[in-house]
This record gives C-alpha cells, structure tokens and sequence, in this order.
C-alpha cells in the first residue's frame, strides 16, 4: 500500500476533539457529531487542547476554530506537530493563506476550512480525513494538505465500505498530482527557508501579546500578515507619567529586511516614547536613530498618537501614512473624518526637513467616540478582479461599526476588509489599532 493509499485506509477510531470558545456552539457540534456516530470531547482553549492529549485515546480527529488570524495558525499547527501528535486535524482561520503556509503544509492530514466553520459540515468534513495512525505508529515526517471542505458525504466510513468516497478519491488524485509537481520542483535552498521562518518568528513577537487597556478607555487590534514576511507592526506602550503610546507602522521593505527594521524601531520607539511630550515629539526623538540604521531605498511610515486618560487629551502624528480615521456624533448622527495631519516618512525625509514637514494634531477625545489607526494592507486589499477595497468601503465600515466596542470595530474592519477580498492572495499585511473612549 502506498503512502497516499495509506491516509485514506478505514479506522474504528471515533473519539473527536473539538475546541470552540463559544459553549453553544461547542453544545451544538457536540450533538451533530454523536449522531453522526463520534465521541466528541469539547474544549474551550489550546492549552485545554494539549491536556486532553495526554490521555492517550485514540483520537479520529481534532477540529479547532478559534478565529486564528496569522502566525497563531502556524504556531499552533507547529506545536502540534513537534509534541508528537499526528492526528488528523481540521483547522479554520478567517485568513485563505494560512492553509498554504509552510506550517500547514508540514502538517500530517490537515483539512484547512476557511472560517466560519458550519455545524452541518463537522460530520462530512472528519469522514474525509485521512485515517488516523496506529497508537503505537511512528510519528510522520510530512503529509499531504487537503485544502478544501468536502461536502455531499452523507455516510459515515466503516470497515464494510472498503472503496473510497468520492471526495476522498479526489482529494487523492489531487495529492498524488501535488506530490509529482514537488518531485518536479527544484529543491529550495534550505538556509533559505529557515531565514524566512526566523524572520516570521521574529516578527510575531514584536506584537503585544497584550494591550494596556487605561481606566475609561479600550484598546483592541487586529493583524494578518501576509504569505511573504512584511513589514507592519504596532505597539501601544505605557508611559511612566500614567499616558499611553500607541504606534502603527509599515516598513516599505519585506522578508528579513523588513523584519530586522522592525525590530530596531521597536526597541528605539520603546527607549525614547517616556521622554516624549507629545505625539510629534514621539517620532522626532526616535527618527534619528532609526533612519541613520535603515538600509538603502527602505523607509518607515507610522502614524501615532499619545493619550492621556485622564484628560481625553490625545495628540495625533502621521509621518508619510494613512491618515486616522476619527468616529463621533453629531446632533446624533455618526461621522467619519480623517485626521488632517501630514509628514514625511522616516529615511524618505530627514532632519529639519522631517521636523518642519512633520504636522500634529491634539485635541479631546469624547466619551463613546473612537481613532481608527491601520496600514495600507486595509484600503490596498485586492479582490480577484484585482480591485482595490479603497477609502470609500472604509469610511463606510468605521461608520457602520462605530459606537460598538473597540473590539467590535476592529473585527468588524477586517472582516470587511476579508470579506472584499474573497480567495485572493494576501499582497500586504493587515493592520488595524482601535482607541475607543468609554467614559
């Protein structure tokens, strides 16, 4: 039998995990996947994940739909793997590329099914997967991705029905194809490979793992970065005097440059944001040094703001980026302005001319009223037809989703933004940082 014959051969196996934030969706799955005969065991968390591992059943499938966006994906499909665990996995991810990312490509019997994952799809989609490996099987090197959500399969596989379904004979012919274009393919420089890995490990570390949230205020982001390692990054930062900073910046570069730049600004933003008395100061005392390490034709655009809690008072910087969009009321009708501030970017423009460039802007930021900071990823974002989601749709999502949570409006951006872009490849990273007054 071959390989391939292999990951499609029959199991008894019926024991599922799956892990979903939301109990009533869990309860809901629970109950389609014991009438399509499996043991499902739900789970709220990764970590809860990992511990039910331990236990040693064996498994038929694990499906996990927690909303991934960018590295967290392949992080989690990473863990899985080197812990030892080559169980037939159902991964969603609202981001079509995670499915042809390098991590899920490595993984044994992936099924990657683009968010969000419906209930009346559980049962189908774990008949096709592969069949598990024995208990006491080696762990697998490598495996073969299915990149679609099966459906149609309305019977469930068992030992009397010894022929392929459908799907899962097409999903074969497809792998067996994938597998001669790779024996086709000449083999990529593997120094190579693992630079670019560093380079995306690198870059998802910069990102908060969590943001400060000041008394009367929320702060939320949203970020998605593309196939190819980018160069967006954000930060919010506590200052000692009780305001915040808060930062989104994009690299013109990509790959190891950009990430390497990202790394050096955001350790001179973290040295120099405490001494600053406003949101200009903030970049003129970090520009500096940051263009004197930029290396050629790469440059940094950023736009910013430093707020003070107790006041409202927020002072707003833009150094050669997309402008904030600002959400408010009035006489109780929503609008949506941009913040008319302007400069140059850092390395493009230096010195004095920086600074007499560089405009700001201060003013109070009302109760329930919001700032939409985000990277050209947003308003660049291209659909198959290769049109761009432009201004227009983004002045109309702030609109729609303001006066919700900043979470809410950060999400509700994005999934615009998803939305427009359909099955089209990724060209930029996606950026989104949401300050919302609540009191």
């Amino acid at each position: 039998m071959s390989g391939i014959e292999t990951l499609f051969a029959l199991t008894d196996a019926t024991d599922v995990l799956i892990v979903q934030e939301d109990v009533a969706v869990r309860t809901a799955w629970a109950s389609v996947l014991r009438k399509a005969g499996y043991v499902p065991h739900p789970l709220d968390s990764i970590e809860a994940l990992f511990e039910a591992l331990l236990a040693g059943l064996h498994w038929r499938a694990i499906v996990v739909d927690l909303g991934f966006r960018g590295p967290e994906a392949t992080v989690f499909l990473d863990r899985l793997r080197q812990e030892g665990h080559p169980i037939p996995t159902i991964l969603t991810a609202w981001d079509h590329a995670v499915g042809k990312s390098k991590s899920a490509k490595a993984y044994p019997g992936l099924a990657f099914a683009p968010a969000p994952l419906q209930a009346k799809d559980l049962g189908d989609s774990i008949c096709a997967l592969p069949a598990p490996p024995p208990m006491d099987a080696p762990r697998p090197s490598s495996g073969i991705v299915i990149a679609h959500r099966p459906e149609g399969i309305t019977k469930k596989v068992g030992r009397e029905n010894s022929s392929l379904l459908p799907h899962a004979a097409a999903a074969k012919a497809e792998a067996e194809k994938a597998a001669a274009e790779e024996a086709r393919t000449p083999v990529r420089d593997v120094k190579m490979d693992r630079e670019l890995e560093r380079a995306r490990e690198i870059q998802a570390r910069l990102l908060p793992e969590t943001i400060s949230q000041p008394e009367g205020y929320e702060i939320a982001a949203q970020y998605i970065p593309a196939e190819e390692v980018g160069g967006d990054y954000y930060d919010v930062i506590e200052l000692p005097d009780g305001r915040v900073a808060m930062l989104v910046a994009d690299v013109s570069g990509k790959g190891i440059s950009a990430a390497m730049v990202m790394v050096m600004a955001r350790t001179v933003f973290h040295a120099t944001a405490p001494h600053a008395q406003n949101a200009k100061k903030l970049v003129m005392n970090a520009a500096a040094s940051i263009a004197r390490d930029l290396p050629g034709g790469i440059f940094l655009s950023l736009a910013g703001g430093i707020l003070d809690p107790k006041t409202g008072e927020i002072s707003i910087v833009n150094a050669g980026h997309m402008p904030p969009k600002h959400w408010s009321l009035m006489d109780g009708k929503p609008m949506v302005t941009d913040i008319d501030v302007s400069g140059g970017a850092i390395g493009l423009v230096k010195g004095p001319l920086l600074e007499r460039t560089l405009k700001d802007a201060t003013f109070i930021l009302q109760p329930d009223e919001q700032l939409v900071f985000y990277t050209d990823g947003v308003n660049e974002a291209m659909d198959i037809r290769n049109e761009e989601y432009g201004d227009k749709k983004l002045h109309l999502a702030v609109k729609k989703f303001g006066g919700s949570t900043a979470t809410e409006m950060a999400q509700g951006i994005l999934d615009s933004v998803l939305y427009h872009r359909g099955d089209a490849p990724a060209s930029d990273d996606i950026t989104i940082l949401v300050v919302r007054r609540i009191s």
